[in-house]
């Protein structure tokens, strides 16, 4: 009975091992924003408590927004809906694939046509 015990113990500790993945919590990318392919500026995301902002977010009147990232096949996918009332909306989705980053960004800017952005980045490492 006790051998069972132990072997079942072992069957759960693995499990709850092999299901903790990757987290982007505590991370930051340097982002190139581009327009229709042709480069347009760059940025930072940054991900703390599972939040995001962007270096550029308080010029334009975006505060930190909430996010829900989910895990799958070791990438980490999250989308982000930031709201300024000078400035509009920005929809942020992406998907992080272990040090790279990429993804969509969509600003509904009011009084004019979104502007549909692609992104990719890298992760800025700590020293």
């Amino acid at each position: 009975m006790k051998l069972i015990s132990i072997f079942i113990s072992i069957i759960l500790l693995s499990k709850i091992s092999f299901a903790q993945t990757p987290s982007i919590d505590g991370k930051s990318y340097a982002i190139i924003l581009y327009i229709q392919q042709e480069r347009d500026s760059r940025d930072t995301l940054m991900f703390h408590d599972n939040s995001m902002t962007f270096a550029t977010a308080k010029k334009y009147g975006f505060v930190i927004e909430s996010i829900k990232p989910k895990e799958k096949n070791g990438n980490t996918h999250f989308v982000s809906t930031f709201k300024s009332k000078k400035n509009g909306d920005m929809i942020w989705e992406g998907t992080v694939m272990n040090d790279s980053i990429a993804g969509t960004c969509i600003w509904d800017k009011m009084l004019q046509n979104p502007v549909n952005y692609t992104f990719t980045g890298k992760e800025l490492k700590k020293p």
